[in-house]
């Protein structure tokens, strides 16, 4: 797991009470929303408990991401499973490697809706084929 830089907002009191002065608060709250980002993209994480999804890509941009790899790597017309994708040995330095399930799904959702790939899902099996 690599190591954050905490901003120094992290570091001031005020930036853990919500401010009552408007351009301030929408200044924390982009802050916020930054710290949150940046946390869950440098941890791999995606979830928040209470089951909150963080995207610091929307899932149109995963989905974009993930084909790319797959028109590079010559799996067009190729079925590969989504462990192959989230924890495989090809996609260890791709940015989706460890992406959390739930979200990887969702963006290959946007890729089958555009005809790029469809998703293969029955009792156990995970996968994906491209197009």
């Amino acid at each position: 797991m690599s190591e954050i830089e905490w901003p120094w907002q992290y570091s001031f009191p005020p930036f853990f009470t919500l401010q009552p002065h408007a351009e301030t608060k929408e200044k924390q709250l982009s802050a916020w929303t930054s710290l949150v980002l940046n946390y869950y993209q440098s941890t791999k994480q995606s979830i928040l408990d209470q089951r909150w999804l963080i995207h610091w890509h929307t899932l149109e941009e995963w989905g974009n991401i993930v084909y790319n790899w797959a028109q590079e790597n010559g799996f067009i017309n190729s079925v590969c499973t989504l462990f192959e994708l989230t924890q495989g040995e090809n996609t260890v330095d791709q940015e989706f490697y460890g992406i959390d399930t739930e979200v990887l799904i969702r963006s290959l959702k946007t890729l089958e809706a555009q005809g790029k790939a469809e998703l293969i899902m029955f009792d156990d099996n995970q996968g994906v084929k491209f197009f």
